[in-house]
């Protein structure tokens, strides 16, 4: 018999026991445009009753803290910020798994990284635009690695690859499984997130807990996540990606300074301490 119900996803089972409700981000909200018709619409509609039925909240991010206040009115005290926590498995990977896992997926030396389910969001065409400016520079020999599963209108990302002439240029990888990515992060020159809208992150902490150099994006929850660890840029332009990658596959002193100041924030996030945190609200709202 449960004293306290929790859901991590939008949807709230009806019960009279107090409940907790996990709100990773409300990007339907702010990005509705990259949702289908009924997506949206079932999101609105659940989310909705959940948050206002939920005694407690708990979001990923302040940024998301931030949402709910700005754009359902959510009282603040009824709202906690815990931070996930990095597995154990993402560390530094050795030589011999990353040559591995190169040969597994037919990767070259030489990779730009990208991980996260291919859909508007996650703004690869902003990524592609990027690379195609560092394909003109003569001493750029790099192919770009995007590792993923397709999502809601991921086509549009292969049309923008046609467009800017990158087909020989980039490797999908499709969906890969967690034992595999830590050398695959590990092999990266540089990890590039430029999400236009996140909860939390967690491919950019992930890639720093193995040590690789990361540029995000500088909106949302990606600046609360990365702190001063990572290069951040403006995700509306591609320019600014480009000059950051250029600077760390030219700098390896700023590619290493990097690598050890993300190691070190990611060992900040853990999930003892996202536990602890957690239950401290269940015994909050239980009593």
């Amino acid at each position: 018999d449960a004293h306290v119900i929790h859901s991590t996803d939008f949807v709230l089972p009806t019960s009279k026991k107090p409940s907790v409700l996990t709100v990773q981000d409300l990007a339907f909200l702010r990005y509705p445009e990259f949702y289908t018709w009924k997506n949206k619409t079932y999101m609105k509609s659940v989310a909705s009753f959940s948050i206002k039925n939920a005694d407690a909240l708990i979001t990923t991010s302040e940024n998301t803290r931030k949402d709910l206040i700005d754009l359902l009115m959510v009282k603040e005290d009824k709202i906690f910020v815990i931070y996930p926590g990095v597995d154990s498995i993402f560390k530094p990977a050795s030589a011999q798994d990353k040559e591995k896992v190169k040969k597994k997926f037919g990767l070259p030396q030489n990779y730009i990284l990208a991980v996260g389910t291919l859909e508007p969001r996650k703004n690869l065409s902003c990524l592609l635009k990027a690379f195609a400016l560092l394909k003109k520079k003569s001493d750029f020999d790099f192919k770009l690695v995007i590792v993923g599963e397709e999502g809601w209108l991921y086509k549009r990302i292969f049309n923008d690859i046609k467009k800017q002439d990158l087909e020989k240029e980039t490797i999908f990888t499709g969906f890969i499984q967690d034992k595999d990515l830590p050398a695959i992060y590990s092999g990266a020159s540089v990890f590039v997130y430029p999400s236009l809208y996140e909860g939390f992150g967690l491919p950019a902490l992930e890639a720093m807990a193995c040590g690789t150099p990361v540029v995000c994006s500088n909106t949302s929850s990606l600046p609360e996540v990365v702190g001063k660890a990572a290069l951040k840029a403006n995700p509306e332009k591609p320019e600014e990606f480009a000059n950051a990658i250029s600077k760390i596959v030219s700098d390896a002193n700023l590619a290493k300074e990097l690598s050890k100041m993300g190691y070190e924030r990611a060992k900040q996030f853990s999930w003892e301490k996202t536990a602890k945190e957690t239950l401290s609200v269940y015994k909050k709202i239980a009593n």
